[in-house]
């Protein structure tokens, strides 16, 4: 039987601030908090290795907190950097309601709704 791997990270909802008990997640775009022991997208890397073989890397939306696009793009770079640490084949991923401007707060068009594969 051929083995499939799939790595599923979902709802990063990653934020501009300082990480807290109330914050709205544990996953903040802050330099200072990118690191193995701060990050959760990072601590990964510990977790897995090259030698695990993941076939996919899934994120079925909600990179970050409430459509920042800023966290979006630092988000997604982790996750890049992540498949490329660990030699994933694919990374896959949706947007959700957190990634597009659901509140209509931001009078630009919003982030298109296809999935983005890299």
């Amino acid at each position: 039987m051929t083995k499939f791997r799939v790595l599923v990270v979902s709802d990063i909802h990653m934020f501009g601030g300082e990480p807290n008990p109330s914050s709205p997640s544990w996953v903040s775009a802050m330099p200072r908090f990118a690191t193995e022991h701060r990050s959760p997208l990072k601590a990964l890397k510990s977790l897995f290795s090259p030698s695990d073989e993941i076939d996919w890397l899934l994120c079925p939306g909600d990179l970050a907190d409430r459509h920042n696009e800023v966290c979006q793009g630092v988000a997604w770079t982790a996750l890049v950097d992540l498949k490329q640490s660990l030699h994933i084949r694919h990374l896959f991923a949706t947007v959700g309601n957190h990634d597009v401007d659901s509140r209509h707060v931001d009078e630009r068009q919003s982030l298109p709704t296809t999935a983005i594969r890299s």
